[in-house]
């Protein structure tokens, strides 16, 4: 369903160096609205698991601005924390 919407993947987990959290919020930011189209959409709701819980609840974060106005503030205090990270990550001295 997501994929009639974006042209981009959600990232799944993966081992990595390090910043896979970073990464991953960056790529959900990225994937905004897609996701939320994917949650109103109408196979969405003809879906036989959007009835559960999980689903439901899925549905209310992605379309939860506060949860999107969170996510923004994390990654604005973590992205220079990533940026140091990246520019001492490599052979040799730094």
């Amino acid at each position: 369903m997501f994929r009639e919407h974006s042209k981009l993947e959600i990232k799944k987990p993966a081992t990595t160096r390090f910043a896979y959290m970073w990464i991953v919020l960056s790529c959900l930011l990225e994937i905004r609205i897609p996701l939320r189209q994917t949650v109103v959409s109408p196979p969405w709701n003809d879906w036989d698991e959007s009835s559960l819980e999980e689903s439901k609840s899925m549905q209310r974060l992605c379309l939860d601005e506060e949860f999107w106005e969170n996510m923004k503030a994390v990654l604005n205090i973590l992205t220079p924390i990533y940026r140091v990270l990246r520019m001492t990550d490599c052979e040799g001295a730094t």
